[in-house]
């Protein structure tokens, strides 16, 4: 809502808050000149306050866009994204369903391999140049802002107009292809439990996706 408006309907909600003890004042004729100042004072408190929570609540969104944007601007994020589009369009032709396969051979590749590796520091440093690391890596960020919309930290619209359009793309084309193909494919039926996490977590991306997408059509965000 409009900063302006919010004050005209503050302006409006003071004064018939003031309309309102006059009415009982001129009824009752019991108030004193103290008792009115009183009102008049705890009343303009009331508005302060919500005007204080009012810029509170702005600042807080304001840093949580921050956040949103520090994070998808940092080098990883980057490498991250550049990896995962240039191996679906390259090594996958823009198929998902190549995509999938691919990345089940990969991901086991890169396990086979991790488990030869005695030094430990040798297992951090291929870990986090893997597919799958890099996978995880985008994953968390969008399960992250799923989780800012899902839960109305920030109201939708300054959310949805924060991200560009084509960001969004990856989602669909590659995040969600490649976590379901995890869930069905990899984890265990002993995994019983992180199955379910990995699959709401996807039930609240493919929300976000959806809302987003919906959003984007009747907005039209500009590029």
């Amino acid at each position: 809502m409009d900063q302006k408006i919010k004050i005209a309907i503050g302006g409006i909600y003071f004064i018939a808050f003031i309309l309102i003890f006059y009415i009982i004042i001129k009824i009752l004729r019991w108030l004193s000149i103290a008792e009115l100042l009183m009102i008049l004072v705890s009343s303009i408190l009331v508005i302060v306050t919500y005007f204080y929570f009012d810029t509170s609540r702005k600042t807080m969104w304001h840093r949580v866009l921050l956040e949103i944007k520090r994070d998808y601007r940092s080098p990883e994020m980057a490498y991250a994204v550049h990896t995962l589009w240039n191996f679906f369009r390259d090594e996958c032709n823009g198929d998902k369903e190549i995509l999938k396969k691919k990345y089940i051979k990969i991901f086991k590749k890169d396990l086979k391999k991790i488990s030869t590796m005695d030094n430990d520091l040798d297992k951090i440093g291929f870990k986090k140049i893997t597919m799958d690391s890099q996978r995880r890596f985008v994953s968390e960020y969008f399960y992250h802002l799923s989780d800012i919309y899902r839960n109305r930290i920030i109201p939708e619209k300054i959310l949805f107009e924060s991200i560009h359009p084509a960001d969004m793309e990856i989602i669909p084309f590659i995040i969600e292809p490649l976590n379901y193909t995890l869930i069905n494919h990899i984890i265990t039926e002993r995994l019983q439990k992180i199955t379910k996490e990995y699959s709401d977590k996807l039930n609240r991306l493919s929300k976000f996706y959806k809302a987003y997408s919906e959003y984007y059509k009747l907005h039209k965000i500009e590029d």
